[in-house]
């Protein structure tokens, strides 16, 4: 339960007072609000996959290549509160707003997408390509798009995520 209140005094209907949500921070996962106490998060993380070739432009070595993944893709959502129905965010809706997203990307060469016209199709930016498109697609869930993480073998990852604290 949250007992936000916003800056006209009256409650706050986001969760968050502005205020508070500028002051908090993270420490080791843990939400820390501007008081100093620690505020319980809750995390849902589905995972899915697409298989997709590249090659990475400018790079010294054989990336530069063309080679294809079986990437691995984690999405991560996190809400102070449960919905009505006791849930972050139903996991069905998030698997469906992510395969739309990896529909565009699933066996296909990537630098041929528009988006990675002049960007390359790195981890980093893949993953970034997947969590603005999913964010995009979530707009309006009382959680938020916390991590898309890329996977394109299985020792090696990039992460993508938006400093909310800071924003």
């Amino acid at each position: 339960m949250d007992n936000g209140v916003s800056l006209n005094g009256s409650p706050d209907t986001q969760g968050t007072c502005p205020l508070v949500a500028s002051l908090s921070m993270h420490y080791n996962n843990h939400c820390i609000g501007a008081m100093g106490m620690e505020m319980a998060m809750y995390e849902i993380k589905i995972e899915s996959s697409f298989s997709g070739a590249h090659r990475l432009r400018g790079y010294d070595g054989q990336c530069e290549n063309l080679h294809g993944h079986n990437w691995k893709v984690e999405v991560f959502i996190s809400s102070s509160e449960l919905g009505e129905d006791g849930m972050v965010l139903d996991f069905r809706k998030l698997r469906e707003a992510t395969q739309a997203v990896l529909e565009a990307l699933d066996h296909r060469y990537l630098n041929e997408i528009p988006y990675f016209a002049e960007i390359n199709p790195s981890s980093e930016n893949i993953a970034k390509y997947i969590f603005d498109r999913l964010k995009d697609r979530l707009e309006g869930i009382h959680a938020r798009l916390t991590k898309v993480t890329a996977w394109e073998s299985a020792s090696a990852c990039a992460s993508y995520y938006e400093d909310y604290d800071n924003a």
